[in-house]
């Protein structure tokens, strides 16, 4: 018998290969990660990675996924986490912070945060916490809110994921809440600003239609389960 597999999670592996392929380059050509050195030709391999844990921990993904061939044999945990790391830490320039959470919109849109993959609930959840908690250093006004632009974009997308039922109340309200502080913001542009409500559009009617959905499911269920009265003469 020939096995099947799933397609999109084939070429996922791919598409997860060439994310962190994007990231190393930026990684090689980032003076911050290299040392001191003003040679912007350095190698990655010139640099001790004892004391720099994100470069170590994109080179170990890279090794973990050299020989999957389907995702759905991989805990998402493994591809997820070195890229929400670098989101939140405070060793990323902004770059990187907006070039991690581009490749997490995209394992949010094709899929790879799917509720059937093994790990789904803790990666839905660390997406979030990401999410949440993230950290870049400010330029120049219109680089910082082409950041703020990927945050949002990765919240809606975790919202519209078939997992977001996986999230807990806290780490939800978290990522609407830090929405909801992007459009606050005094500084903010009106374009900014403008995509900052349309997220929460998106949040709210996802987060309330999901919960519509789950009242009527309950609702049925208690129709079908209820056993008929008998009359009494």
């Amino acid at each position: 018998i020939v096995p099947t597999y799933n397609m999109e999670t084939i070429y996922g592996v791919n598409c997860i290969k060439g994310e962190v392929h994007s990231l190393m380059t930026i990684l090689r050509w980032s003076s911050r990660f290299v040392g001191s050195s003003n040679n912007l030709s350095a190698s990655v391999d010139t640099v001790n990675t004892k004391h720099n844990t994100i470069i170590s921990e994109f080179g170990e993904l890279s090794d973990n996924i050299k020989d999957v061939f389907d995702l759905h044999n991989l805990n998402c945990c493994v591809y997820l986490e070195p890229f929400c790391r670098l989101v939140i830490s405070q060793k990323a320039s902004g770059p990187l912070t907006c070039a991690a959470l581009n490749s997490l919109s995209k394992f949010a849109l094709y899929g790879f945060l799917s509720s059937d993959f093994p790990g789904a609930k803790q990666g839905v959840n660390m997406v979030a916490y990401a999410i949440s908690n993230c950290i870049f250093d400010e330029t120049d006004k219109e680089s910082d809110e082409i950041i703020l632009m990927k945050l949002l974009e990765l919240a809606t997308m975790t919202f519209r994921s078939n997992s977001s039922g996986l999230l807990s109340v806290f780490n939800a309200w978290r990522m609407y809440e830090t929405c909801l502080a992007i459009y606050g913001q005094k500084k903010s542009s009106k374009v900014l600003r403008s995509e900052a409500e349309t997220c929460l559009r998106h949040l709210t009617l996802t987060t309330f239609g999901g919960i519509h959905d789950t009242f009527l499911n309950c609702s049925n269920e208690v129709i079908t389960n209820t056993t008929p009265i008998k009359s009494q003469h």
